[in-house]
């Protein structure tokens, strides 16, 4: 995939095409030759073929970064106010119908050295056929800002993004950790809060990132096709994600009327009404049909 910069040179654009990428370093290492002996261009051009063959999506990543490839939107200040909060809550459980898909086993061998398979999460049904992985969330809540809200984590271990499924306020940070030994990049593009890629590059790494306004972002590891991450942005705190038993709570409700909504990647959203009391608490259960084949 390509992706622009703002008035860039031809030598970046090049560089933000993935297609060329390792055609743009074969051309520029010909003048090498010139200077070699016949075994010593056998030699580089063989070194070169495996560059392009085994790192160049690693590579890729790297320049895509410091060539300004990255078209994120920060972001920006919120004149939204703090959150109000209730003494209510919700409880309850997704439960999926039917029988569970069989999950496939991934094959992570190209991952890293050591890498263990994993086990796919498209859709993960547990006890009580429980749902994991569903976003229960407040659709009419009063907006507010997140900024201060505790600091979340979106891991990358084992080669697989962990957890699988998150939600998050808005302006409430998001750490990027990388836990591998090899390098893994967090690459989105979305609709209202721009496009980002961050690479780390190795174990130990992280970076912060924010989201300003609300959305379902697909964040994925350009290096490694397997890797996915879903996360919902919500414009208030007043939201949970299910359990492997499918089960959630949301706490802190003021007293109202509202409308729960749940959100799955691949099953799609459901919703019902709900009121809670003052220091009340109300159970909800929601379910959802396989998918259509």
């Amino acid at each position: 995939m390509s992706r622009r910069i703002k008035n860039p040179s031809t030598e970046q654009n090049r560089l933000c095409d993935s297609s060329s990428l390792a055609n743009w370093v074969m051309v520029r290492a010909r003048p090498l030759q010139r200077f070699a002996s016949n075994a010593q261009r056998v030699t580089l051009k063989a070194g070169l073929e495996s560059w392009k063959f085994n790192v160049g999506c690693w590579t890729l990543s790297m320049l895509v970064a410091a060539a300004g490839c990255d078209k994120s939107t920060p972001a920006t200040a919120s004149s939204l106010p703090a959150p109000t909060f209730g003494s209510s809550r919700i409880t309850g459980q997704v439960r999926f119908l039917g029988t569970p898909p069989e999950l496939k086993i991934i094959d992570t061998s190209k991952c890293h050295p050591g890498a263990k398979p994993a086990l796919e999460e498209s859709i993960v049904v547990g006890a009580n056929q429980g749902l994991k992985d569903v976003i229960v969330y407040i659709k009419n809540a009063p907006a507010s800002d997140g900024r201060g809200q505790p600091t979340l984590a979106l891991d990358q271990q084992d080669c697989v993004f962990s957890p699988h499924v998150l939600a998050i306020q808005v302006n409430q940070t998001l750490q990027i950790h990388n836990s591998d030994p090899t390098f893994h990049n967090s690459h989105w593009v979305s609709e209202f809060n721009g496009d980002k890629n961050i690479g780390l590059a190795q174990a130990g790494l992280s970076e912060n990132a924010t989201f300003a306004h609300p959305e379902f972002i697909r964040i994925r590891c350009d290096v490694h096709a397997w890797m996915e991450s879903w996360v919902g942005v919500f414009d208030h705190p007043f939201f949970a994600t299910t359990a492997r038993d499918g089960t959630f709570t949301i706490d802190k409700l003021p007293p109202g009327n509202y409308t729960v909504n749940t959100w799955h990647p691949i099953l799609g959203e459901r919703e019902q009404a709900v009121s809670v009391s003052d220091t009340g608490a109300a159970t909800v259960t929601i379910e959802y049909a396989p998918p259509a084949k």
